[in-house]
């Protein structure tokens, strides 16, 4: 086999392994109950639905112990009514094919699963999309409180400005106090600006960086994984010239909350 075909193969099966975690990623976080039954004390439509789709995304790993023991498991969960070894076992090894999944993974396309309660790992998630920034950083979330700066906009670099963009109706009331109290102690050395759109017009939670880079959230900032598990997933440089198009035509629109004057 030549060079350039086992170069060709290996960014394919890297490029195939990327679509595996972000998938693998987002049915983790969608994870039903396990040991819940129905009625008539069967797995339920919905639970046996999502069990055949993280079967065949799975299975695109290529790992016969894996998807062998997922088969074996996922049998003996429905042939026990949810038992909870059964439930554990299906657990354990979706998270193993997940790891080995990003490991296989090209870095850009890999994102950040976080299991629910893991506060550190969503910080330290976080704190790597934050750092890419040199010059800009906007953060998407319709459901914002303080937490958006007194736990995350802290990591932003020195000099790097800092725009939060919320819903009017879905902004927490402590968090323009905050942004002021942040305003007196900064000023144009950690500049910010935070605006309120429209309501029901923010339909993403994002982090936007430098104008050309841009990560999807699946939940809001201030419950990131707190009772469910979430995913960090950056999105493509199309995309991500699509969705700055689109908040930055939003931002523009926006009523200002409170904003740093720029020097």
């Amino acid at each position: 086999m030549s060079t350039l075909m086992q170069i060709g193969n290996e960014l394919a099966r890297r490029e195939e392994a990327g679509a595996v975690y972000v998938q693998l990623g987002a049915l983790l976080a969608a994870m039903p109950n396990l040991r819940s039954v129905d009625d008539t004390l069967s797995i339920p439509d919905g639970t046996l639905r999502w069990l055949g789709e993280v079967s065949a995304v799975v299975s695109r790993l290529k790992s016969m112990p894996d998807d062998a023991e997922l088969s074996a498991a996922t049998s003996f969960l429905i042939s026990s009514n949810g038992g909870s070894a059964a439930a554990q076992k299906i657990k354990m090894v979706l998270y193993r094919c997940l790891a080995l999944a990003q490991q296989r993974a090209p870095a850009t396309a890999q994102s950040s699963f976080v299991a629910t309660g893991a506060d550190f790992d969503a910080f330290a998630a976080l704190h790597r999309v934050f750092q890419e920034a040199e010059r800009s950083l906007l953060l998407v979330d319709p459901y914002m409180d303080e937490s958006a700066l007194l736990t995350f906009a802290v990591m932003a670099k020195e000099g790097v400005s800092i725009g939060l963009l919320t819903d009017q109706s879905g902004i927490r009331p402590a968090l323009e106090p905050a942004a002021r109290t942040w305003i007196e102690q900064y000023g144009s050395s950690r500049r910010l600006r935070v605006r309120a759109a429209a309501p029901r017009t923010l339909h993403d939670r994002l982090v936007l960086v430098d104008d050309d880079k841009a990560w999807i959230l699946t939940q809001s900032l201030k419950d990131f994984a707190a009772r469910s598990p979430a995913t960090i997933q950056m999105v493509d440089p199309q995309l991500a010239r699509m969705k700055f198009e689109a908040y930055t035509a939003i931002w523009n629109a926006s009523n200002v909350v409170v904003e740093a004057q720029a020097t």
